[in-house]
């Protein structure tokens, strides 16, 4: 780990190293059985205890409201049992992410929560991450975007069926508290649709990452391949727990932020003259504008990608049993304005689909507008 810049890294640091003594003299304890090394064992876990307990005790309120150490275990053991983990050459959990011919071969372990908590309290980013948990970005999501797509997209449609078969799957609730409405039939041809031209996209370059406009011969964008050489296999974000993309009249404010409504009503200066709801275009354009403003209520946030729309939705899945972007009930059609089509010059949406009875991996025009249609965001950590 890097030289610590904040003095609780270091209590960090000596945690890690703690635990590692504790699991190995439980593991000696077990092995060789005496009374030496079980009362050693006791004493190393009340020690441990005691300097976690310390630790979350200095942490400032906004570290607290995350869950972070409750979060990150609940992702990993997500991300395992889906089967997006596997065992790389050094023991640990992790992904082998394409290279740029498109082959899974480059291992990337999973980032540890230590790496996590020092990007957050990190004197450079501390200030920022503080202001968007107190609008609403406390939901931890870990991306193994380097992964090929199809990957997680198959991952997410196995969990649908399964909650289906369980009878655990339910259309998406307005409000938590609310009755569940079951979904009780499928499309006959399973519970998603992928539209082709997914087929392989990012593996060919076809699919662009981080476009900075929605222009086939201007989009500025990258490769998978490009990105994962230059950031690594995993993304770790934060965004708002929000299944339902809020329509006009429904946006919540919090922490001084207002969300992004299908209306755009927040964002209404980047509309075209007399057009009274946004396309992609205006969207994209609005966010990576407001971005960079300090000031801005929307400062640092950036468009999700189609990794992290599933990742999201399977999370809200296994958490809840619901699907998310139900647009013919409480929720809206999602676009996913950090990707791009090259040829046919669409950006990805995603949705339930009442009628087809399905989960849609689709995409639209760069200058369609519907008042069935937004965005969400996310704040990067790492």
């Amino acid at each position: 780990m890097p030289e610590s810049r904040h003095p609780h890294l270091d209590e960090l640091k000596k945690i890690k190293d703690m635990q590692r003594q504790f699991h190995e003299t439980v593991r000696l304890s077990i092995v060789e059985g005496t009374e030496d090394l079980v009362q050693k064992a006791e004493q190393l876990g009340k020690e441990l205890g005691a300097n976690i307990i310390a630790l979350k005790e200095k942490l400032d309120p906004f570290e607290q409201e995350l869950h972070l150490q409750e979060q990150y275990e609940s992702q990993i053991t997500l991300l395992d049992q889906s089967g997006l983990l596997e065992t790389l050459s050094n023991g640990g959990k992790g992904i082998k992410a394409m290279d740029k011919d498109g082959k899974p071969t480059i291992e990337y372990p999973i980032p540890t929560s230590e790496e996590i908590i020092e990007k957050l309290i990190s004197p450079e980013q501390r200030e920022i991450f503080k202001t968007k948990i107190e609008q609403g970005f406390v939901k931890l999501l870990i991306v193994p975007f380097g992964l090929p797509l199809i990957n997680i997209a198959q991952a997410y449609q196995k969990a649908l069926q399964s909650h289906f078969d369980r009878q655990k799957l339910f259309h998406t609730k307005k409000e938590p508290t609310d009755p569940n409405e079951p979904i009780t039939e499928l499309h006959k041809d399973g519970p998603m649709y992928i539209w082709d031209k997914y087929n392989n996209a990012d593996a060919t370059g076809e699919l662009v990452y981080e476009p900075k406009k929605l222009e086939k011969d201007n989009h500025q964008g990258k490769t998978k391949s490009e990105i994962v050489a230059q950031k690594g296999g995993f993304k770790v974000l934060l965004i708002e727990d929000m299944p339902n993309i809020p329509r006009k009249g429904n946006a919540i404010e919090k922490g001084g932020r207002t969300q992004i409504d299908t209306k755009g009503t927040t964002i209404a200066k980047y509309i075209e003259q007399g057009k009274d709801t946004p396309s992609p275009i205006e969207y994209l354009n609005a966010l990576q504008t407001e971005s960079k403003i300090a000031n801005s209520p929307y400062y640092q946030e950036e468009p999700l990608t189609p990794e992290d729309q599933l990742i999201y939705a399977l999370t809200h899945l296994e958490e809840t049993d619901e699907v998310v972007d139900d647009y013919k009930g409480n929720g809206s059609i999602s676009y996913q304005l950090g990707a791009y089509f090259l040829s046919s010059g669409d950006v990805p949406d995603a949705f339930w689909a009442r009628g087809g009875r399905q989960f849609n991996l689709s995409g639209d025009d760069v200058g369609f507008r519907d008042g069935y249609c937004g965005v969400r965001s996310a704040v990067g950590v790492y």
